[in-house]
């Protein structure tokens, strides 16, 4: 068949194949022989803690954009990616994470250099657990934690204000408390 240009368009998509196919088998190989991305031997992720306006951090949110202060420096970009609270088969709220599934998966996010994990609502004890003992076995490679907190309808809904400043501070407040008592304890000494 011809194409609109009268040229014969198999050569073109034979080609395209061809290095799909060899992409495919590079990456069936590195998987085969445990072959993995790891940024080990790199610069390192630790964090480093800077005082500003009287407060320890390691990072920072400005107009200007976002800083993460680790060792080799402000980082601006986190390689990273979002974790769900659930399964595929499982309804959300089912909790049929375990433990051994996060530790499985920080170890496989930390190979492909994941340095930043995003997760949207409080998880179950086991994923701060296993967290924690990641970044302690991973010292210059830690998986950063971007702790997403879920704010309920029911009190926006009996305001029905959407920016009632009285509704926001309750909900930031309750939620803030439990996302930073599962994250972190009492060890900060914010509770």
């Amino acid at each position: 068949m011809l194409s609109f240009r009268g040229a014969d368009p198999a050569p073109a998509r034979r080609a395209r194949l061809i290095t799909l196919a060899a992409v495919l088998c590079v990456l069936a190989a590195g998987c085969v022989t445990g072959t993995s991305i790891s940024h080990s031997s790199g610069p390192s992720w630790a964090p480093a803690v800077r005082e500003l306006g009287g407060l320890r951090v390691i990072a920072t949110a400005t107009p200007a954009g976002y800083s993460l202060f680790t060792a080799h420096g402000a980082v601006r970009f986190l390689p990273g990616m979002d974790l769900g609270a659930t399964t595929p088969g499982h309804q959300p709220g089912e909790l049929a994470i375990t433990a051994g599934d996060y530790q499985r998966w920080l170890e496989e996010m930390g190979s492909l250099g994941v340095r930043a994990v995003r997760i949207y609502t409080i998880h179950p004890p086991a994923f701060y657990q296993a967290l924690a003992a990641y970044d302690t076995s991973h010292p210059a490679d830690p998986i950063y934690l971007i702790q997403g907190v879920y704010l309920p309808n029911d009190i926006y809904l009996s305001m029905q204000n959407l920016d009632d400043p009285v509704a926001a501070m309750a909900v930031a407040t309750s939620f803030m408390r439990s996302a930073i008592q599962r994250s972190a304890g009492d060890e900060l000494g914010v509770l």
